[in-house]
């Protein structure tokens, strides 16, 4: 058979320079560099081919020196600031830096904390210190901040240009006047325009040039303190603030529609009489404050509505008595109520709460917004005002309790223990918020009306309590008139129920509870003496047409104890329901009734449907013995003969009345497609699958909702993976597909012609689909194609797995060859970066050339003897050019055709040797290859090629580098010449005497060809 080549042609280039000396008898000839090169040489520098002599008479170039040395400017030469207090200063460069050094008075010093840079000091002398600022970035701006701990003038230098900073001592006249103006004690009436305004000042100034100055001071102070509050939860395009320590002063910055951030700065509580010194409230509001009682104070002063922060700064206000309500005189349309408490500790003992929208119409309470940011109430009920949304954020607690100890050490009465925390219409519990509330004989969280809606935002934790046997709210932790709720992911609700009553009651029809993923509701009730069902009784009701989605990875949880005999359902649906859990969602229900009429789930419709697939778990347990008639006891109730429980893809078990172990009567998996149609507690099997007709008919027979308990749990989902696939021949992936499955899945695939068809039957007795295979224990799995078949290119392979009803695919697309990389000729399984690289075709095929090094000999000199000239070692360098690295000059070839028939490798000098642009010879020139060694990467075991450790390439004669025999030399090949220590000592130029070079450039090229047989394929 014909043998067939691949030939590289590699161009060798000499350049001769003679240099004169100043010993006349002496003389030598200088070689630059000698390139291995693959393109025409570029032209040569004017003066390469001079004589040092020529050179010395050409005329002398001056250097050229950057002239842009950057220059700084500052934009004024002086500035003030005051001591020990943070004062900026700014520059601008004439071009982009990085790092500036600035020279200073030992009194100064960079504030760190408040400088993103890196910041160095050097002390110079006695009086002055440096310091170098290094940036993330380059800037042409820079605002440093420097602070002096002595009063004085100081200089501060960068570069040329200098700057005067004159720091003074604080000046306190003008604050102290504003300070005793806040805190003045108010004995009597104080009308909004007769109380000082937010930038108002007590005292009038003498001139007009003491007013100037004046207010320039009072905007220089408002804005250092606006600087210093606490940043409001409920963003305000601009603060207008008043710092509030007594009852009167908070009710006047309450009235005055001029503040928008209310800064408590003292504990205080309300006065005996609330409304003296207290402007825009309505006539008849409380002038008297008792325990145990009740103080309204109703606000009328007109168009006062906006968006008002109350920060507490941690202080506490004891509202005693008193609700502060609004009417809608209070209200301006343009800017709705939109109040903030937060970081604030609240007490009081008013039924309405400490503050509220009652009194405004419902069109103005549903505008209006009341939020509760990191506030801890305690006393009475947080909130009453039925049409107003409230938002929660933070951590928020509210505790109620029949008498509460102020900070001042008041004791308080509370007017009625049988209240909620909340009559609102809408609850938002923002983000990441922590809410706690408790109630003493009443339900927790009352929303009204038909918008009724409460929404948990993500990573929530709440926590409700109830207590007591009556009050409001039929006792529910959550009571919806008309609403729905949505709680979002990895949120937990917990839920404490007091005994008869309710956990969530939302007795409207159409009601809506839906949890997105991975969220959790908990749910304890303890006791029960009622047999009753309706919206104040069973720990979960729901009106008719509801809809329960629990959602991905969400689970609810319901743990019903000294439940006794009751008849009461635990979830109870007046009517129609849907019921929905999602993909690893779980329902977990138990209760120890025991009256065989108790069921766990109880839907008054026959339109109802319990549907899910894939939960993780469904457990309906009766963790007592069923005392009585247990034969018709059932879990599940749905009127009428249209019920359905609809499951998908689950493993099932069932624990026969009495059976209170962990251990089934009954187990089957997998359970797919099945349907159970109710008529009250009878269920019947309308269809099932699974991947036996023995498993089908043992579960008909069996099944049945009348258990002590039934446990659907998750089937663990199906995986395949696929090891990439290649058309390369040497390599397995273009002959065997590999991958990885879940245990005892069965496989198939398809996508290329060269896959045989399937032979296995399918696990599942009514699937008639064919399968390749059945992976092993440890999820392995191989398909070998026929002998001397291949996958094709670009070819999409596909396996599909399938076990107990679950299936999953994987795809592989067949990679084409690549071209392989240069490797490390010291350690050649790692690829590398050389330099120089030749210019070889890409896609040779299967049997390839990938690397040659092309030899460079550097500036070398010729005597008149024989001269041997040594080539530098091939360099390496990274990715980005950053590291350079030296290796021994190597050629590296690959053979990865299936067949290994061998093949050859030969190198040939040009016949013509090296010539220079003239044409003529360097005659005798050859290249010596030396100390030669050939090796393979770690995971090759193939035959190593055979070669000589030293060849000679004279001009025209092919000189054998390496050859392998059939069956050897496959994979990945380098010879390489010398190693760390000989590298540079292992490939020369010989240049033998009498060769009469010219000081010009010779050019050589030397052919690099790789012959081989080629296989059947």
């Amino acid at each position: 058979m014909k043998n067939t080549s691949h030939k590289v042609i590699i161009a060798i280039i000499i350049g001769l320079l003679s240099v004169q000396t100043f010993f006349p008898s002496l003389s030598s000839l200088l070689l630059p560099e000698i390139h291995a090169i693959d393109h025409t040489i570029e032209p040569l520098d004017e003066t390469q081919n001079m004589s040092l002599l020529d050179k010395a008479t050409q005329p002398i170039q001056t250097k050229e020196f950057d002239i842009h040395t950057p220059f700084f400017q500052f934009p004024v030469s002086v500035i003030e600031g005051v001591v020990d207090q943070p004062i900026d200063v700014f520059v601008v460069s004439s071009q982009p830096l990085d790092e500036i050094t600035l020279i200073v008075a030992k009194e100064a010093a960079i504030v760190e904390e408040e400088f993103a840079a890196e910041v160095k000091s050097k002390k110079l002398s006695e009086e002055e210190q440096e310091w170098t600022l290094t940036f993330d970035e380059e800037l042409m701006e820079f605002e440093i901040p420097i602070v002096f701990n002595k009063i004085g003038d100081y200089q501060l230098i960068i570069g040329e240009a200098e700057l005067t900073i004159e720091v003074q001592a604080e000046d306190d006249k003008e604050e102290d006047s504003d300070d005793d103006a806040d805190n003045e004690t108010i004995e009597t009436e104080v009308s909004p325009s007769e109380t000082p305004q937010e930038g108002e000042r007590t005292t009038q100034p003498s001139n007009d040039a003491n007013l100037n100055e004046n207010q320039q001071d009072t905007e220089a102070d408002q804005a250092e303190a606006i600087a210093q509050l606490t940043e409001p939860v409920t963003p305000l395009n601009e603060i207008s603030h008043r710092d509030v320590s007594n009852w009167q002063e908070f009710m006047a910055a309450i009235v005055n529609k001029d503040v928008n951030y209310i800064n408590i700065v003292n504990d205080f509580e309300s006065s005996d009489n609330p409304t003296q010194g207290v402007s825009g409230v309505a006539a008849g509001s409380a002038t008297s404050n008792p325990t145990n009682g009740l103080a309204y104070i109703w606000t009328t002063a007109s168009g006062i509505s906006r968006t008002l922060v109350i920060e507490g700064n941690g202080y506490q206000i004891d509202f005693r008595a008193v609700a502060v309500g609004f009417y809608d005189s209070t209200v301006n349309s343009a800017t709705p109520w939109d109040i903030t408490y937060q970081n604030i500790d609240i007490v009081h003992g008013n039924y309405y709460g400490f503050m509220n929208f009652t009194n405004m119409s419902i069109p103005q309470q549903n505008l209006s917004r009341m939020r509760y940011h990191n506030l801890t109430n305690a006393g009475n009920q947080l909130i009453h005002s039925h049409a107003t949304p409230v938002v929660m954020s933070g951590e928020v607690t509210s505790h109620q309790s029949p008498t509460y100890t102020s900070r001042s050490g008041r004791l308080q009465t509370i007017n009625a223990t049988n209240q909620v925390n909340m009559e609102i219409t809408q609850l938002e519990v923002l983000d990441n918020a922590v809410v706690d509330m408790s109630t003493i004989n009443a339900g927790n969280i009352y929303l009204y009306y038909a918008t009724g809606r409460m929404i948990i935002g993500d990573d929530v934790k709440m926590t409700l309590r109830t207590a007591g046997t009556g009050g409001e709210a039929y006792g529910a932790n959550i009571y919806i008139q008309n609403g729905r709720i949505d709680i979002g992911n990895r949120s937990e609700l917990h839920l404490n129920a007091r005994a008869n009553s309710p956990a969530i009651s939302m007795y409207a029809s159409g009601a809506h509870f839906e949890m997105s993923e991975d969220s959790k509701v908990v749910i304890k009730a303890d006791g029960r003496t009622t047999s009753l069902n309706g919206w104040g009784y069973n720990i979960i009701y729901m009106g008719a047409g509801s809809t329960m989605l629990i959602g991905n990875k969400s689970s609810v949880e319901i743990d019903a104890v000294n439940q006794g005999t009751t008849t009461s359902g635990v979830i109870h649906v007046a009517g129609a329901a849907t019921f929905i859990v999602a993909k690893e969602g779980i329902l977990d229900i138990k209760s120890d009734g025991t009256n065989p009429s108790h069921s766990l789930m109880t839907f008054l419709s026959s339109a109802s449907t319990f549907t899910f697939a894939d939960a993780q778990r469904i457990n309906l347990e009766k963790t007592r013995a069923v005392t009585g008639n247990a034969a018709n006891s059932s879990l599940i109730s749905i009127s009428g003969s249209g019920g359905l429980l609809d499951v998908d893809i689950q493993a099932a078990k069932q624990w026969r009345h009495g059976n209170l172990t962990e251990e089934p009567d009954f187990s089957w998996s997998p359970i797919f497609n099945l349907k159970v149609n109710f008529a009250s507690t009878l269920s019947s099997i309308s269809n099932v699958s699974s991947i036996s007709q023995e498993i089908v008919d043992h579960f008909r027979a069996n099944f049945t909702t009348r258990a002590q308990r039934i446990l659907f749990e998750y089937i663990p989902d199906v995986e395949v993976h696929l090891e990439p696939l290649t058309e390369d021949p040497a390599l397995e992936g273009s002959r065997i597909i590999r991958g990885k499955a879940t245990p005892y899945s069965v496989i198939r695939f398809d996508g290329d012609p060269a896959i045989p068809a399937p032979q296995l039957q399918s696990p599942s007795f009514d699937d008639n689909s064919l399968f390749h295979l059945q992976a092993d224990a440890n999820g392995d799995f191989s398909l070998t194609l026929a002998e001397g078949d291949r996958f094709t290119k670009h070819n999409t392979v596909t396996a599909y797995a399938f076990l107990n009803g679950k299936f999953d695919t994987a795809e592989t697309v067949v990679q084409e060859i690549a071209t392989m990389n240069p490797r490390d000729p010291i350690a050649p399984d790692i690829e590398v970066n050389p330099e120089n690289k030749p210019d070889i075709p890409e896609h040779l095929g299967f049997i390839s050339i990938d690397f040659i090094s092309q030899y460079n000999f550097g500036d070398v000199s010729i005597s008149a003897d024989t001269k041997q000239y040594k080539a530098l070692p091939q360099r390496l360098s990274s990715a980005d050019g950053s590291v350079t690295e030296e290796r021994p000059n190597y050629v590296q070839i690959s053979d990865r055709r299936a067949q290994f028939t061998g093949w050859e490798l030969n190198a040939t000098l040009s016949a013509a040797g090296f010539r220079n642009d003239r044409g003529e010879e360097l005659r005798g020139a050859r290249i010596i290859l030396e100390n030669a060694v050939m090796l393979t990467n770690a995971a090759n075991s193939a035959i190593p090629p055979t070669y000589s450790e030293s060849m000679i390439l004279d001009p025209g004669v092919p000189a054998l580098i390496a050859e392998a025999d059939a069956n050897e030399g496959s994979g990945t090949w380098i010879q390489r010449y010398g190693d760390m220590g000989t590298m540079g000592d292992s490939v020369k130029l010989e240049v033998p005497i009498g060769s009469n070079p010219r000081n010009m450039t010779y050019q050589a090229t030397i052919e690099w060809e790789l012959g081989f047989v080629p296989s059947t394929e």
